[in-house]
C-alpha cells in the first residue's frame, strides 16, 4: 500500500497543475521553479516522504510557500509522520521570517561551552567569547538575542536540560533535523522563545504555532476550557 502511495505521489507531482496549485498563494520572495526543486530534492533524499499522501504534501508545501520559506533542510524541513507530511522551521527559517519584519536590526544565537567565556546578567548577554583555537567543551546551553530599531533588546537563554525536556516533549524528538542538527535546533529552541516577543504576520503566526505543535506537548486545557467543555456536553445531551 505504501508504495502505491508512493508511486502515485510521485506521478501526480510530475504534473506541472499540481505545482502551480501548490505555488498559487506562495510569498512573493519565492521563486517557484526553486522551491519545487528543492521540494522534490527533499522527496528524493528521504524515502518515507515517498510514502506521504499527495494531499499532505500539496498542503505542507503550501503553507511553506505561503510563509516564504523552502523545504531547502535549512530553513526548514519537510517531515514525515507515517503517511502524513508536515514540516519543521529550522533556526535559520526563523531568523528569515523575523527580519522580514522590518522591526529588528540584528539576531544573534548560539550555543553555550564549558570553554566559551559567557556572562548574562539580569536577562543580558554581556559577554560570550568562542576560543576557536582549542576544544570549546561540551554543550551546557544556547540563547538567542535580537536588537529592535528602536534600541531595545531581548534575550533568552536556555540550559542543555532544558532544551531537552522541549525536545523530549516533542512529536519530532528523533526526526532528522534533530539528530543531525543539534546545534542548530538547540539555537531554534532559544530563538522561539524569543519570537513570542514580536509582532508577525497572521500567515507566520499560524506556520508557528503548527511548528509549536510539533516542537513542543499539546498544552493542556485550562479549568475554563475544561468547563466549556462540559457544559457544552450537558447541553447537547439535553437537547437529544
Amino acid at each position: 500500500m505504501a508504495n502505491q502511495i508512493a508511486k502515485s505521489t510521485k506521478q501526480q507531482l510530475s504534473n506541472p497543475a499540481v505545482w502551480e496549485k501548490i505555488t498559487s498563494g506562495a510569498h512573493k520572495s519565492i521563486d517557484k521553479e526553486q522551491f519545487q526543486r528543492c521540494s522534490l530534492i527533499q522527496l528524493n533524499k528521504n524515502p518515507k516522504l515517498q510514502n506521504c499522501t499527495l494531499e499532505s504534501f500539496m498542503v505542507t508545501a503550501s503553507e511553506c510557500a505561503q510563509i516564504g520559506l523552502y523545504p531547502d533542510g535549512r530553513t526548514s524541513y519537510l517531515i514525515p509522520y507515517s503517511d502524513k507530511c508536515t514540516f519543521i522551521i529550522g533556526y535559520q527559517g526563523y531568523v528569515e521570517l523575523v527580519m522580514k519584519t522590518g522591526k529588528v536590526s540584528h539576531i544573534h544565537a548560539d550555543i553555550i561551552c564549558e570553554n566559551d567565556d559567557f556572562e548574562c546578567n539580569m536577562g543580558k548577554i554581556t559577554k560570550h567569547v568562542v576560543n576557536y583555537k582549542g576544544d570549546r567543551g561540551k554543550m551546557y546551553a544556547a540563547y538567542a538575542y535580537a536588537k529592535f530599531k528602536d534600541g531595545s533588546e531581548k534575550a533568552e537563554v536556555l540550559s542543555l536540560e532544558e532544551i531537552e525536556s522541549i525536545r523530549n516533549k516533542s512529536q519530532g524528538r528523533n526526526s532528522a533535523p534533530w539528530k543531525e542538527h543539534h546545534a542548530e535546533m538547540s539555537k531554534k529552541t532559544a530563538f522561539r522563545r524569543l519570537v513570542k516577543w514580536l509582532s508577525l504576520t497572521p500567515e507566520v503566526q499560524n506556520a508557528i504555532s503548527k511548528d509549536d505543535q510539533q516542537f513542543e506537548e499539546p498544552k493542556k486545557p485550562s479549568i475554563f476550557e475544561e468547563v466549556e467543555t462540559v457544559e457544552s456536553t450537558v447541553i447537547e445531551a439535553e437537547e437529544v
